[in-house]
């Protein structure tokens, strides 16, 4: 069960290492800079078509970076809901495994 844990939150810092790299890759002009964001946008199992060719404006961009950036309002969005989806995945997976524990150690306690 720890290793259900361990992945979980593997694949929580994969989501947040997607984050960082759009909020670093997107201050970068460079169309190699949006290849970049495309191939990590897609690892996620998201459509690297909503990916820009270039960069853009990010002015009306919540997470990702205000300037030139290779973010939409959907990538955001869309990445924004999988990593809610992923976290309380590995909350869940937590705390039912710290349920189960506990469970067990008060049945021995009470000797049933």
């Amino acid at each position: 069960m720890a290793d259900i844990g361990r992945q979980g939150a593997v694949q929580f810092l994969l989501t947040l290492s997607v984050f960082f790299v759009l909020f670093v890759l997107g201050h970068c002009t460079l169309d190699l800079a949006c290849i970049e964001v495309k191939k990590a946008y897609t690892e996620k199992g998201l459509n690297e078509n909503e990916v820009p060719i270039q960069a853009i404006s990010g002015d009306h961009l919540e997470v990702c970076p205000h300037g030139s950036t290779c973010c939409t309002r959907d990538m955001e969005s869309k990445l924004k809901d999988l990593s809610a989806r992923e976290y309380t995945r590995i909350v869940g997976e937590a705390f039912r495994y710290a349920k189960s524990t506990f469970v067990t150690r008060t049945r021995k306690f009470d000797g049933k």
